[in-house]
């Protein structure tokens, strides 16, 4: 039986070990850079970076004896992709290259402009201009002005989006911002917009003498009404119109009288 106490205070004299694969190679891009770091490896006293222009190889050095895990790649062409792998080195030796991580460099796409929204019945439809720079949008919507904002979508590819998840009567306000490798612009300007019913309201009327009266039934998103005075003839005269609006605090079975101005120059008043 081999007696291991044989072998105490025993040194190998010439003796290295390679030192471990670096891990964890990770990049944050900019424009016209990318950012590189790495784990530590064990036994590493220095780093050997490198570049390829197609995955797999063949591996340019960029950087040599980095004694940090990390490194700034300056001068780069935007929308073109690298390719890098990093080495661990000490006196024994390199040791083999990391698994590759590529990146694109990229600028930051431009901020939204010229966007509308356009309310429809249960539904609002967004429009912007094209941002330069930008390969998706982000949609953002609040019920309060100046957000915050939750995303509501970030597939839009082109600048147009509908909306089909507002309530009627409410007022939404929305934000876009553009998207693309780089990272997203800063949001656009605000825009809001409150859908409502496409379906008007049922309306009964009676003449009575010379006052004619309306009623008609609330509609719960409607917080007004426009009252139209038809074109047409009463008492052997041309009835003129008339445009005026009517406030949602008057509840269900809202009602509006007025005497024709061809037959009375009194004026029209509320029941």
């Amino acid at each position: 039986m081999l007696n291991v106490s044989t072998f105490d205070n025993v040194t190998a004299s010439g003796w290295a070990f390679l030192p471990a694969i670096p891990t964890g190679l990770n990049s944050t891009i900019g424009n016209g850079q990318v950012s590189l770091t790495w784990a530590a490896s064990d036994l590493a006293t220095s780093y050997n970076l490198k570049r390829a222009s197609s995955s797999g190889g063949s591996y340019t050095l960029i950087a040599s004896n980095l004694t940090t895990t990390g490194f700034l790649n300056t001068n780069l062409v935007n929308g073109t992709t690298y390719y890098y792998v990093v080495s661990a080195v000490n006196a024994a030796d390199e040791s083999g290259n990391s698994d590759e991580e590529a990146a694109t460099p990229n600028v930051l796409p431009a901020t939204p402009t010229g966007w509308s929204a356009i309310p429809g019945d249960s539904l609002v439809t967004l429009s912007w201009a094209a941002a330069s720079g930008a390969s998706s949008y982000a949609i953002k919507r609040s019920t309060t002005s100046g957000g915050p904002y939750d995303l509501i979508s970030a597939d839009p590819t082109t600048p147009a989006y509908a909306d089909g998840s507002v309530n009627n009567g409410m007022i939404y306000y929305f934000v876009v911002s553009a998207v693309n490798s780089a990272g997203e612009s800063a949001n656009s300007a605000e825009v809001s917009a409150r859908s409502v019913s496409s379906v008007p309201p049922q309306l009964n009327f009676l003449l009575n003498g010379n006052i004619l009266q309306f009623d008609w039934l609330a509609i719960a998103d409607a917080d007004e009404f426009a009252r139209h005075r038809p074109r047409h003839e009463l008492g052997g005269r041309d009835q003129f119109n008339s445009h005026q609006s009517v406030n949602s605090s008057v509840q269900c079975n809202q009602r509006q009288r007025f005497l024709p101005a061809c037959l009375s120059m009194i004026p029209h008043e509320s029941c």
